[in-house]
């Protein structure tokens, strides 16, 4: 199933009024992920959503009135700076 079939990513383009550009099948530090780039009103945004270890992860960025040529840059700039970390105890509680 696409990302922008499901849930998470049609969630986020509805409520962000957004059109879709592309959705590519991604990966960080091995975990499979998806990255939806689209075009809202007056700039771009993007989004990427990872599962690791059984979690959903969602990095997103909008950026607005910025120049297509400094958009990529700022964009990636942006989601290289997050590294998963690896969960020692599961969060959720247990009975």
């Amino acid at each position: 199933m696409r990302y922008g079939e499901d849930l998470p990513g049609r969630g986020f383009l509805k409520g962000a009024q957004a059109k879709l550009e592309r959705e590519t099948n991604i990966s960080m530090d091995g975990h499979p992920g998806r990255e939806l780039r689209m075009r809202v009103y007056g700039g771009a945004a993007s989004l990427r959503l990872f599962l690791i270890s059984g979690r959903l992860y969602q990095l997103a960025i909008t950026l607005i009135d910025k120049k297509a040529t400094s958009e990529e840059e700022t964009i990636e700039k942006f989601f290289k700076s997050f590294k998963p970390a690896t969960p020692s105890k599961s969060i959720a509680l247990r009975r």
